[in-house]
C-alpha cells in the first residue's frame, strides 16, 4: 500500500511541474500541497481570489461570439385566425466556426492554432497583399485539431507564469486598409477585427476588380468587408469612398483618443460597477470577456459604463440603456430589433438621432419590410435601393435573363407576422450571395469605377451597406465617417437609377444635407 501511494506521490508531483512541489505524506484523500510562487493553486484552489477572477472570466467568455460563433434567430409561432403567425422568440448560438474556418487564411483569426502561429511569425511577416509569401503560406496552411478562441489564445499563464497578453499593447497593428492602431490597449484584438481586402490593396481596388470579373460572390461566401471591421470603421478607414468627397475619419475622439479602445470599452470589469449597480445587476453576459458593451440583466437593459467614462469624454449621468421598442425608447424597425438593449445619451445628448439616421439609411439600401418584395426581380421597390439598382440595370438589357436578388432569410411559412409582438418581419436581411455578370464598363481603375459602371457602383454602396450591418456598433465607433458613406452610397444611386421620387436618403428631412 505504501508502494501505491508513494508512486501516486510521485505522480502528482510530475503533474503539477516545478512550481508546485513539497507535497505531504498521508492518504491521497487527505494530503495537502503546499506551494512554491507563482502557486498553481492561485489560480487552480477552490476559492482564492485569482481563481474567482478567472471562473468570472471564463464564465463571460462563455457569454461571448469568441466561444459560440454568432447568434441566429428562433423562429416561433401563434394561431391567428386561419393561420399561424411567425415571429422571432429568441436567439441562439450557432456554435464556434473555428471547426470549419480552418483554412485557406481563415485559421489565423478563427482558430486559436493559426492565430498563435500568425503571431509568433510562423507566416513569416504579415503582408497582406496576394503577392506577399504571408499570403501565400496562410492559404496553404490548414489546422489539423482547430480550436475556438479560448483563454490560451490571448493569455500564456502556464509558458509565462502570469496573465500577460500573447500580442503585447504596445504593439503597433496596421490593418489590411491601412489604418494604423496604436493605442493604449486593443492590439491583439486589431490583429483580427479588420476589414479583408482579399490580397488587394483598398476597399475600391477589390471592389473595383471582383465587379469587373464578376465576381462579387464567386470569390467568397462572404464577399465584402467581412465580419469584423470594427477596428477600420474607429479609425475612418475601409469604406467605398467616392471621388470628390471629403470624408471625416476622425469623429468622434474614439479614433484619435489612445484610452478609446477596443479593453477599455468592451472589457470594462463589471466589479467595478458593484456600488453603482448594486450586486443584482452583476452579470458575466455585460462586460468584461463577453465583450458586450450592453444586455439585458435580469429583464432590465444594462450598460457597462466603465470604459465609456474611462478617458473623461462620458459621464455617468449622461449614459444610459435601453430596449428598441421600450418606455417611449427608439421605435423597433429595419436594423434595429425590438427588445435588445443599446446605450442612450452618448456625449450629454440623445443618441437616437444617430441610430434614427444610420439605421434609415440601412433600411433605404435594403429595407427588410415584407411589404417591400423582399429580393424581388421583376420590378417594384425590391426591398430597397440595392435591389431596386440590380432590377434597374438588368431592365436596361444588360443581362436580360439574369435573376439576381439579395439573399433574405423567409419565415418558414412566408407569412408577415405580426409586429405587435417581438420584430417579426417576413425578410430579414442575411446578406448577398447571387453571382453578378462582369461589368465591361470597368476598364481603368480607379477612374471606370467613379464613371457610369453600373455594377461598380452598385458594388460600392453593397460594400458601405455591409461595411456598417457587420460593425454592428450602428454608429457608436464612428458616426458622421459612417453616416457619410451610406448617404454617399445613397445618392449614387439614386442618381444612378433616377430614382429620387422613390427613395429618401435625406430620410424624412432628417438628414437634410450630407453629413
Amino acid at each position: 500500500m505504501k508502494s501505491i501511494q508513494f508512486y501516486a506521490i510521485i505522480l502528482a508531483a510530475m503533474l503539477f511541474g516545478y512550481q508546485c512541489n513539497n507535497l505531504s505524506t498521508g492518504s491521497l484523500q487527505t494530503q495537502t500541497v503546499t506551494a512554491t510562487a507563482p502557486s498553481c493553486f492561485n489560480c487552480h484552489g477552490q476559492n482564492t481570489l485569482d481563481s474567482n477572477k478567472l471562473q468570472w472570466a471564463q464564465a463571460g467568455w462563455r457569454e461571448s461570439v469568441h466561444a459560440n460563433g454568432i447568434r441566429a434567430p428562433i423562429f416561433a409561432s401563434y394561431w391567428s385566425g386561419t393561420a399561424n403567425m411567425w415571429f422571432v422568440a429568441g436567439y441562439e448560438w450557432h456554435g464556434s466556426d473555428a471547426f470549419y474556418c480552418n483554412g485557406q487564411g481563415c485559421q489565423v483569426c478563427h482558430t486559436k492554432e493559426g492565430f498563435l502561429k500568425k503571431i509568433n511569425g510562423d507566416y513569416g511577416t504579415v503582408n497582406w497583399l496576394s503577392t506577399s509569401p504571408f499570403y501565400a503560406a496562410i492559404g496553404a496552411d490548414s489546422i489539423t485539431n482547430p480550436s475556438e478562441l479560448t483563454c490560451f489564445t490571448c493569455h500564456a499563464p502556464h509558458e509565462r507564469g502570469n496573465f500577460t497578453l500573447t500580442v503585447d499593447p504596445a504593439t503597433t497593428v496596421t490593418t489590411q486598409t491601412g489604418a494604423v492602431y496604436n493605442k493604449t490597449k486593443g492590439s491583439l484584438c486589431a490583429n483580427c477585427h479588420q476589414i479583408r481586402l482579399g490580397g488587394y490593396a483598398s476597399a475600391n481596388e477589390y471592389i473595383f476588380y471582383t465587379a469587373k470579373l464578376g465576381n462579387l460572390k464567386a470569390t467568397s461566401g462572404s464577399w465584402g468587408p467581412h465580419h469584423g471591421p470594427q477596428t477600420d470603421v474607429l479609425l475612418g478607414k475601409g469604406g467605398a469612398e467616392y471621388s470628390g468627397k471629403t470624408y471625416t475619419p476622425t469623429s468622434p475622439s474614439h479614433t484619435t483618443e489612445a484610452d478609446s479602445n477596443c479593453v477599455n470599452c468592451h472589457m470594462a470589469d463589471d466589479f467595478a460597477n458593484l456600488t453603482e449597480i448594486l450586486r443584482y445587476g452583476l452579470s458575466p453576459a455585460v462586460g468584461g470577456h463577453s465583450m458586450a458593451v450592453a444586455g439585458i440583466v435580469h429583464g432590465t437593459p444594462t450598460a457597462n459604463k466603465a470604459g465609456c467614462t474611462f478617458t473623461g469624454c462620458h459621464s455617468l449621468a449622461n449614459l444610459t440603456a435601453r430596449r428598441f421598442g421600450a418606455s417611449g425608447a427608439m421605435a423597433a424597425s429595419g436594423y434595429l430589433p425590438k427588445n435588445r438593449a443599446y446605450i442612450d445619451k452618448i456625449g450629454g445628448g440623445t443618441s437616437a438621432a444617430y441610430y434614427a439616421k444610420i439605421n434609415g439609411l440601412l433600411k433605404v439600401l435594403a429595407d427588410p419590410n415584407p411589404l417591400k418584395k423582399c429580393g424581388d426581380t421583376t420590378g417594384g421597390t425590391g426591398g430597397g435601393l440595392l435591389q431596386a439598382t440590380i432590377n434597374w440595370i438588368l431592365s436596361a438589357g444588360n443581362i436580360a435573363t439574369q435573376t439576381t436578388k439579395i439573399n433574405w432569410t423567409t419565415m418558414p411559412d412566408g407569412s408577415y407576422g405580426d409586429s405587435s409582438l417581438l420584430y417579426a418581419p417576413t425578410c430579414i436581411h442575411s446578406g448577398f450571395s447571387a453571382n453578378l455578370p462582369a461589368d465591361a464598363t470597368l476598364v481603368n481603375f480607379p477612374a471606370d469605377l467613379y464613371a457610369n459602371a453600373k455594377w461598380g457602383k452598385f458594388a460600392q454602396a453593397l460594400w458601405n451597406f455591409k461595411l456598417v450591418y457587420e460593425d454592428k456598433s450602428l454608429g457608436i465607433h464612428n458616426p458622421t465617417y459612417i453616416l457619410q458613406l451610406l448617404y454617399d452610397s445613397c445618392t449614387d444611386l439614386v442618381t444612378l437609377t433616377g430614382s429620387s421620387a422613390t427613395y429618401d436618403c435625406s430620410v424624412g428631412g432628417l438628414i437634410p444635407t450630407r453629413p
